[in-house]
C-alpha cells in the first residue's frame, strides 16, 4: 500500500496529533466510511467545520464533539476548495440520492453565515440529511468576509438551511441574538464545545511555588479589528508591565501563523522564548494553558481552554466570535476590542483578577459546569435520534 502525505500534514503524520487523523486524512475516503459502516452498528454523520489547518482550536472542537457524541461516527467534511475525497464522494452520494451518511453536523466554530461551507451544505439539506448545530457561532456584517460578499443574501440562505434544521445549538448569546432576529426559532446556547474537554487533557493543575503566570496568546487567522502592529505594540507594554511587576509570562502559540508575531512580542518584552509552546502538539499545548494563572488571549480558543480549566481569562476581542464566547462564560466584562485597546485597563484587570482570584476561579467554573450540562443534555438527545432513526 502506498500512503500519500501532504506536506502540510507531515507533522501529524508523525505523531503531533492523532495518528489517526494523518491515516483518516491521506486514505481514500469512501473506503474510509464503507469501513465504518461495515464495522459499526452506530450511525455515520458528516462534520461541517475549519479542519486540516493546523489551528488547535479547531482541531480539538472535534475531538470535544466526537466525546460528546460517543459512540457515533464522524466523517470529516473539509472546505471545498480542498477537493478533498470526502467531500465529493458524499456529494456523489447525495446526489444518487444515496445518503451515506445518518445526519450532516454544523460543528464548533464560527460557521454559519461562512459561504464557503454551503457548498457543502445546501446539497445535503436538498436530499432531506437531516442537520444538527452543535456550538457554532454566527459571523456578522462587521466580520471577515470575503471580497463582493452579499451579506443579506448569504444569511438568507443560511436562515432557510437552519429554520430546517432539527437542532440549533449554538455558542453564545450573540449567536443566537442575530439567528432569531433573522426568523429562526428553534435556537438554544450550549457555549463552546471546547469547553467539553476530554478527561485526558484535564489532569489537576499543579500547586506551584513560582510567581504568578501569566500566558500571553497573539495573533489571528482572521483580519483583526483595528491594526495587528498596533496590537502588538499594546501587549508589548503591557507585558513588560506585568514583568516589572514581578509576573511570570509565558508564551501561547494556537498556530504556527501565530509564532512570528509572537516571537516579535517576546524579544521586544524580554519574555523567555523558551516557554513557547508548539502549536502542533496537542498535550504541550495544554500543558502550557495548564501552568497559567491568567490567559490574556487574543485567539478565542486560548480562552476557551483555559476557561474549561478554570483558569481566568481575559479575551482581546479581534471578532464578534470573541465577545459571543465570553458572554456565554459571564466574563463580557473581561472582554476588550483590539482596536480598543489601552494597558491601563488590561493591567487593571489582571490585578483585579490576582485580588480575588479563588472567588474568580469558582465563578468561572460553575459557569461552565452549566454550560458543559448542557453540551451533555444536547448530545444525548441527539444521538437517541439518530439512533433511534437507524432502528
Amino acid at each position: 500500500m502506498t500512503w500519500l502525505v501532504r506536506l502540510k500534514q507531515l507533522g501529524t503524520f508523525l505523531g503531533l496529533k492523532p495518528a489517526y487523523t494523518a491515516c483518516r486524512r491521506t486514505y481514500r475516503a469512501y473506503k474510509y466510511i464503507d469501513w465504518m459502516k461495515s464495522v459499526s452498528r452506530e450511525p455515520v454523520i458528516g462534520y461541517v467545520g475549519w479542519l486540516g489547518h493546523g489551528n488547535f482550536g479547531d482541531e480539538i472542537l472535534l475531538e470535544c464533539i466526537k466525546e460528546l457524541m460517543h459512540p457515533i461516527g464522524f466523517v470529516e467534511l473539509f472546505e471545498p476548495q480542498d477537493a478533498t475525497p470526502d467531500f465529493f464522494y458524499a456529494i456523489r452520494e447525495w446526489h444518487s440520492g444515496k445518503s451515506v451518511l445518518a445526519a450532516i453536523f454544523i460543528g464548533g466554530g464560527t460557521l454559519i453565515n461562512e459561504a464557503v461551507f454551503l457548498r457543502i451544505i445546501e446539497p445535503a439539506i436538498a436530499t432531506g440529511a437531516p442537520l444538527y448545530v452543535f456550538g457554532s457561532g454566527a459571523k456578522d456584517r462587521s466580520s471577515d468576509h470575503a471580497p463582493g460578499c452579499d451579506f443579506d443574501a448569504l444569511t438568507n440562505r443560511y436562515v432557510q438551511i437552519l429554520q430546517k434544521a432539527k437542532a440549533v445549538y449554538v455558542r453564545g448569546p450573540h449567536s443566537a441574538r442575530m439567528l432569531e432576529s433573522s426568523g429562526v426559532s428553534n435556537v438554544s446556547i450550549i457555549g463552546d464545545p471546547g469547553l467539553s474537554l476530554p478527561a485526558k487533557y484535564l489532569c489537576e493543575r499543579e500547586q506551584r511555588n513560582l510567581s504568578f503566570c501569566v500566558g500571553i496568546s497573539i495573533g489571528s487567522w482572521d483580519k483583526p479589528k483595528g491594526d495587528q502592529h498596533r496590537i502588538l505594540e499594546i501587549v508589548t507594554e503591557l507585558a513588560k508591565c506585568l514583568l516589572a511587576s514581578g509576573f511570570e509570562l509565558r508564551i501561547l502559540n494556537m498556530q504556527e501563523i501565530d509564532i512570528p508575531v509572537a516571537t516579535a512580542l517576546a524579544e521586544r518584552a524580554g519574555i523567555d522564548l523558551e516557554t513557547a509552546n508548539n502549536p502542533n502538539n496537542v498535550l504541550e499545548t495544554f500543558q502550557a494553558i495548564r501552568q497559567c494563572d491568567i490567559v490574556i488571549g487574543q485567539r478565542l480558543h486560548s480562552v476557551v481552554v483555559a476557561a474549561a480549566m478554570g483558569i481566568p481569562c481575559i479575551s482581546l476581542a479581534y471578532a464578534t466570535k470573541c465577545k459571543d464566547f465570553m458572554a456565554s462564560i459571564k466574563r463580557e466584562n473581561y472582554c476588550l476590542d483590539t482596536d480598543l485597546l489601552d494597558v491601563e485597563t488590561l493591567l487593571r484587570w489582571v490585578n483585579e483578577i490576582r485580588a480575588d482570584y479563588s472567588s474568580q476561579c469558582a465563578g468561572l467554573i460553575d459557569t461552565c459546569n452549566t454550560l458543559r450540562d448542557a453540551q451533555k443534555s444536547a448530545s444525548l438527545a441527539i444521538v437517541r435520534e439518530l439512533q433511534n432513526a437507524k432502528r
